[in-house]
């Protein structure tokens, strides 16, 4: 009975060991598990506060006409109480939806430029607004309301050319779609009309050379430009 008891011993002294090892394990896969869920998050913080900088540092000033140093700047910048929040608020949208690497944002002679992928907001070959459009042009209706900026708002085509009844040509289309944004701005939101100018570009200012389905997407795309305050 002692030789029972004795071997009965260090079969349950070998499960205990086993356990520890097993619990180390899972603590180990566990930690791990929890490091790289923290880094996705960092990395789209980063991303999202990279996209809002990217808006703002255009720039170079914040809401209300203050640059970065603190002066009052006369001109050539975004002028509002809300701009920063709403530009949050439109950087958190575009990131939940997924639809950050659709969107490029950039600074020309006539302001901040913010450029949307065809597809955002418009079927192929057309120029009425999807339904899925609908919550990013709120988002970006209250950001032009939240500044006193005016706005122009561009269509631009691939080179492919378009005939139909309603399109004889892509400068139609192009400037069809960027009036029913206008339009839609206006009717929801109640702004002014002429803080607001639709301009059709046709297939005639290309980012890229129509030489693929690629670059010919690229060029597919609605313009948002924030125009310099004079």
């Amino acid at each position: 009975m002692g030789m029972g008891r004795q071997k009965n011993k260090k079969d349950g002294g070998r499960g205990g060991g086993g356990f520890t090892v097993l619990f180390t394990a899972l603590m180990i896969i566990l930690l791990s598990f929890f490091i790289l869920l923290n880094s996705m998050a960092t990395i789209d913080n980063r991303r999202e506060r990279e996209a809002l900088g990217s808006i703002r540092g255009s720039f170079g000033v914040l809401p209300g006409g203050m640059s970065l140093g603190g002066r009052k700047m006369k001109g050539g910048h975004l002028s509002g109480m809300g701009t920063e929040d709403s530009l949050k608020d439109l950087v958190k949208y575009l990131k939940r939806e997924g639809l950050m690497e659709r969107v490029a944002v950039s600074k020309n002679e006539k302001g901040l430029m913010i450029t949307f992928a065809e597809g955002i907001f418009f079927s192929s070959g057309s120029s009425d607004i999807v339904i899925s459009a609908i919550p990013l042009l709120d988002k970006i209706g209250e950001m032009i309301l939240s500044i006193s900026n005016p706005v122009q708002i561009e269509g631009h085509t691939d080179n492919i050319p378009i005939h139909t009844e309603r399109f004889p040509s892509n400068w139609e289309l192009s400037a069809s779609r960027a009036a029913n944004i206008l339009r839609y701005f206006i009717k929801k939101f109640e702004i002014f009309p002429g803080r607001l100018f639709a301009v059709g570009c046709g297939e005639y200012r290309p980012l890229s050379p129509n030489n693929s389905e690629e670059s010919r997407a690229k060029n597919r795309r609605v313009n948002i430009v924030i125009l310099n305050k004079l």
